[in-house]
């Protein structure tokens, strides 16, 4: 009866608030009462009601509805956590960078996001601060709980990301091991502070000890196990904390001097990974880095290492344009648009309304088909040769075509998407008199119905492809009933917009298309809206979100109030704004592509704030299935290359094992004449040798005995050559040198020098 009675009184206190709100003499109210008539969903709170709410007076709502709360200062979001800085001072020989966000830094401060609003709102930031200092002093602190030491400095001293730098050892260094220096800013207020807080991590962290404690300057010696010098270096005008790894106290101060504001070659990448300093980040330049191990790495691996043919890259996750990624981006030493398609600088065709998604991928030219064909000129005994012909000549027979006019006529762009009205493939033609002269010679040798209407201003055409006949075998097996199943038919509808074909599965979604008054251009939508830039994409998908970023907002402020009970610190969520408050985008960006440039490579995911949105949006679930395929694909495209990495060094092997009955013939020439052999008896070397499967091609120089092979017969071999060069010593024995520019991993032992 008690519990009644109280619970009846805090509702009529509540309903005399909220009377009172509605009175418009009180003057107290935040909002005027012309306004609450022009906007009846405007929110009002009273001096009373805010009071429920402490401290929730310090925030006033417009007549509008839109939040207008006090945005944070830079120094108070800067003692959450600040940004790198390291970053901007790295040495020009530095080889390996990583960054490492804080925990704060990276959930609660804005990196440029849709959140941006809500996490730089004044409020929302004293909540941050009020819970991190709930973190030290009731968990952190406590030996209840027997929090680790480095926990500690991790959660709460650390006021900015963690920043790594790798630089080459040199003539003071402890060995071949590279330098490594750590920075960070902490929130120590005297050296006393950061003196014994390091003091505590040795005495947890057993590899780490303190030789010489920290002095006033904020200086200390350490050692890592036995054998690894560095230093600590600390200061509390700036909050700066250098940790150096394999330096001597007498070289410390010169470590320190080369951290100076520059413009390194690291920033170029980063920049395309995260621009808000907040994010992870890994950025390596592996040629420097090779070298520097080469010391300390076994022969055999450092060859395999080698191999490797990227030179520089970034991998991680961040803030570019706008949008949360997660990217790899790496420099490679080829042209790869010379090799493939991307989709250009243009995506001229329009869509009904807003797209609802996207997805696309770059067909070749008739510049890569040319490549393609030359390298199966150069095999004409090879398997893929004959496959090719038979093939080029089954399609010529059956569509009247010829395979190269499909690439002069189509791409490079090949198109899904939807739309308000439908659901569209759309293909880029390279020339639009070309493919209706293919569409007649199709129709007229496979002999297909083909027909146009013209409805609301558009020619659509129609055209049905025959049925598919079920394999005799299959016919036999299968019950009367099931082969029904195979008369059905390919029908096919389309219109010509511009440059482009746009297919649908029905008509009606072509005449909507037509008649739909508002359109709007696909490529300014990737751009402007889901900042997803086109020009070098070789594939790409985007798919327009509804309420994700609301969604993961509120799902955050109820993380934030969780945590606050666990850490002993309530959380008074009400004060803090809400998406409509904030005027918070509605519609949000998933996507994904890969980049093809010349000389460099990337791949991203594109979202809102959290990898795992498309988890929240129905339309976005058939992202995760595209990425899948895509993952199951590139592990496919990595045995091929595998398993033409071995066939090519089977080739090569093979040929060299060849060239010996030419050295053994070179040799017996010399030995019988004195003499390396002339044209004549070059030619007649290598007789019978240029023939086969192979393609290869064996020649003797005419005077010089210098044996050539050069490759036809494997695309990753093409044009390259071995040479075996004689050379004859003081006593008349012949040995062989080997040169060639064949990839390092294809050639035999001697030739790998």
């Amino acid at each position: 009866m008690k519990k009644l009675s109280i619970l009846m009184a805090l509702v009529a206190t509540l309903f005399l608030s909220a009377c009172s709100e509605s009175t418009p003499t009180t003057g107290k109210n935040l909002n005027s009462s012309s306004a609450k008539q022009k906007n009846n969903s405007a929110v009002n709170y009273s001096s009373n009601s805010s009071a429920l709410l402490n401290p929730v007076s310090a925030i006033s709502l417009s007549a509008s509805y839109k939040y207008s709360g006090s945005a944070a200062t830079t120094a108070v979001l800067d003692s959450i956590s600040a940004k790198a800085s390291l970053r901007a001072k790295l040495p020009l020989d530095t080889m390996v960078y990583i960054r490492m966000p804080s925990l704060w830094g990276f959930l609660s401060t804005p990196k440029g996001t849709a959140l941006d609003k809500a996490l730089r709102d004044s409020a929302h930031a004293e909540v941050i601060k009020k819970l991190q200092a709930a973190l030290f002093e009731k968990i952190l602190n406590n030996d209840t709980y027997g929090a680790h030491k480095m926990a500690t400095f991790l959660l709460y001293n650390m006021r900015a990301p963690l920043e790594l730098a790798v630089l080459p050892s040199d003539k003071n260094s402890a060995g071949p091991i590279p330098y490594l220096v750590i920075y960070t800013k902490t929130n120590f207020k005297t050296v006393k502070e950061a003196s014994d807080a390091f003091a505590a991590l040795a005495a947890t962290t057993p590899p780490f000890k303190i030789e010489s404690p920290m002095n006033d300057s904020g200086r200390a010696i350490i050692k890592l196990g036995n054998r690894v010098p560095g230093f600590i270096d600390y200061s509390v005008k700036t909050g700066e904390l250098y940790i150096g790894i394999g330096y001597t106290a007498a070289n410390a101060d010169a470590a320190l001097a080369q951290f100076k504001p520059s413009k390194h070659v690291m920033h170029e990448l980063e920049l395309k990974v995260d621009e808000s300093a907040q994010g992870l980040l890994l950025w390596v330049d592996i040629d420097k880095l090779l070298i520097q191990l080469k010391p300390v790495i076994p022969p055999r691996a450092y060859r395999q290492l080698g191999l490797i043919q990227l030179r520089k890259a970034a991998i991680g996750w961040g803030v570019y344009k706008g949008k949360s990624r997660m990217k790899i981006v790496a420099d490679l030493p080829w042209d790869l648009p010379a090799y493939t398609s991307v989709m250009g600088k243009e995506i001229k065709l329009n869509a009904s309304g807003q797209p609802t998604y996207f997805m696309a991928m770059a067909l070749p030219g008739p510049e890569h088909w040319n490549i393609y064909k030359t390298l199966l000129a150069g095999m004409p005994n090879s398997s893929q040769r004959r496959i090719f012909d038979s093939v080029n000549a089954a399609f010529t027979k059956s569509t009247g075509l010829v395979i190269d006019d499909l690439f002069k006529t189509l791409g490079p762009q090949i198109m899904f998407f939807g739309d308000k009205v439908g659901y569209y493939a759309a293909l880029k033609l390279r020339d639009v008199a070309k493919f209706e002269a293919m569409i007649k010679t199709l129709v007229s040798t496979a002999k297909l119905d083909y027909k146009t209407y013209t409805q609301k201003g558009k020619t659509i055409h129609y055209l049905i492809a025959p049925q598919v006949k079920p394999d005799p075998i299959l016919r036999r097996a299968l019950p009367a009933a099931a082969l029904l199943i195979f008369r059905q038919k390919m029908h096919l509808y389309w219109t010509i917009e511009g440059d482009y074909i746009v297919l649908a599965a029905i008509p009606q979604m072509l005449r909507d298309r037509a008649s739909f008054p508002n359109k709007v251009e696909i490529g300014a939508w990737l751009k402007l809206s889901q900042n997803q830039d086109f020009e070098n994409a070789a594939w790409i998908a985007s798919f327009t979100t509804t309420g994700v970023s609301r969604l993961m907002y509120y799902t955050y402020l109820n993380w934030l109030q969780i945590l606050g009970d666990i850490i002993g610190q309530p959380v008074e969520i009400a004060q803090l704004p809400s998406i409509q408050e904030l005027a918070m985008p509605e519609k949000g960006t998933y996507g994904f592509q890969v980049n093809l440039y010349k000389n460099r490579f990337s791949t991203e995911l594109v979202f809102e704030n959290n990898p795992w949105e498309f988890l929240f949006d129905a339309k976005v679930i058939v992202v995760a299935g595209t990425v899948a395929v895509a993952a199951v694909a590139f592990v496919e495209y990595q045995q091929q290359v595998q398993a033409q990495n071995n066939v090519a060094r089977s080739n090569v092997g093979k040929a060299v094992y060849r060239s010996v009955q030419i050295q053994s013939k070179v040799a017996a020439y010399y030995r019988s004449n004195k003499k390396y052999p002339d044209s004549t008896a070059s030619a007649g070397m290598v007789t019978g040798m240029n023939r086969g499967s192979s393609g290869n091609v064996f020649k003797v120089q005419s005077g010089t005995g210098k044996i050539t092979i050069r490759f036809r017969g494997n695309l990753k071999l093409w044009g390259r050559t071995i040479n075996l060069t004689p050379e004859v010593n003081a006593q008349g024995m012949m040995s062989w040198k080997c040169t060639s520019n064949v990839a390092y991993n294809y050639v035999p032992h001697q030739c790998k020098n």
